[in-house]
């Protein structure tokens, strides 16, 4: 029997080559603003609207409160709409500027966690274009807002009409991200949609979607990454399954390497995806020999199992006694070949696990961990 579930939708999307040419005919770029990060400035995409383009604003690593302040001061009742072209921190500034030039206050007022007023749900058109396969930020109801320090803090503005009207994936926009960049904004993704196949939060319909993306994962990703002439099918899929993982992670939620990763972005400046790849192997080490010391016939068993033995047959990943440990090893492999940073090149210490650990969580991980084995995690990736 199918268990009842609700299931948030996103907004119209355009898939496929060339889409981002679309803009030009499609939009009134001159009461637009321009959300995009510095290396999609230096692209023949952007050169094609730079002069259409009236409002422009570059966002350069995760956007703080300040920053979206003063963009939106800036444009409020200037524009009509919103596009943000980027990476997650770029696509999530498009969204928090969106919404609030429709609202009064500092964002920082409707965070999660932090403020005390409630998002109205009003928002200015907002299009997302995507540029790198991570944070699936253009599938989601959130825009994530940090700051950096001691007291620092990932927190989410987050309304259901905050999804963006209209997404553009163009695989061309992907072609030339640099490896290192690939292979941890996609970690994150695959993390995205690993977390959400086995969240105690999963239903029938997000399981048929993270499958999917995992398996695209599983097939292309470290041919495409590791690759100096990348191929824009292979690189669609990928930006697809990305996609998929904003979906997925909106209806189904998240697990324990992402209720780590927040505080460790909040208090120190380590990428996203970098704190999800170096995180991932060893969370889910830990979650798949609890779920066999539990009950190794449970029904999330079975699905670690079967995403196994699809990575033995799709993957160099050797054989294991156990199916669902494949997962492990093909991300410990990933480690390897996409060069993710340990924890400590980031200025992290043994000192510091206990803060990191008291502000972590996990999420809808379907294992519980303690604040000492949170810390055991973080300890295995200094």
């Amino acid at each position: 029997m199918i268990e009842n579930f609700s299931y948030l939708g996103s907004g119209k999307l355009l898939f496929g080559n060339d889409e981002f040419s679309k803009l030009l005919t499609n939009t009134n770029l001159e009461e637009a603003l321009l959300v995009c990060g510095n290396s999609f400035r230096k692209t023949a995409q952007f050169k094609s609207i730079e002069k259409s383009v009236k409002f422009q604003r570059t966002i350069s690593g995760e956007p703080d409160p300040e920053t979206i302040d003063s963009i939106t001061a800036e444009v409020k009742g200037k524009i009509q709409t919103v596009i943000a072209v980027g990476g997650g921190s770029a696509l999530d500034a498009g969204k928090a500027i969106a919404a609030m030039c429709c609202c009064e206050g500092s964002v920082e007022d409707f965070l999660e966690g932090v403020g005390t007023k409630q998002p109205n749900g009003k928002t200015l058109p907002m299009i997302a274009i995507p540029t790198t396969a991570g944070t699936g930020s253009e599938a989601t109801k959130n825009a994530v807002i940090c700051r950096q320090g001691e007291k620092g803090y990932k927190k989410s503005l987050r309304h259901d009409n905050y999804i963006p009207q209209q997404i553009i994936i163009d695989p061309q926009l992907y072609i030339h991200c640099p490896s290192e960049i690939m292979g941890s904004c996609g970690m994150d993704a695959f993390c995205q949609l690993l977390e959400s196949y086995i969240s105690t939060g999963a239903n029938i319909l997000s399981d048929a979607l993270a499958w999917r993306g995992l398996t695209l994962f599983i097939e292309n990703f470290s041919e495409l990454c590791l690759s100096e002439n990348r191929d824009s099918e292979q690189m669609g899929y990928i930006a697809f399954a990305a996609y998929i993982s904003g979906i997925t992670l909106a209806n189904a939620g998240l697990g324990t390497v992402h209720g780590i990763a927040g505080p460790l972005g909040g208090f120190y400046p380590i990428p996203h995806g970098i704190a999800c790849g170096t995180l991932l192997p060893e969370v889910m080490r830990r979650t798949i020999t609890r779920l066999h010391m539990d009950d190794p016939k449970q029904s999330v068993i079975v699905k670690l199992e079967n995403l196994g033995r699809y990575i033995k047959k799709n993957s160099s990943v050797s054989p294991d006694e156990k199916p669902a440990f494949a997962v492990c090893q093909l991300m410990d492999q990933w480690l390897v070949d996409f060069k993710i940073p340990r924890l400590s090149q980031f200025g992290i210490v043994e000192t510091d696990l206990e803060k990191i650990a008291t502000a972590s969580g996990n999420k809808n991980n379907p294992i519980q961990f303690t604040k000492d084995e949170i810390k055991e995690i973080i300890k295995t990736r200094l």
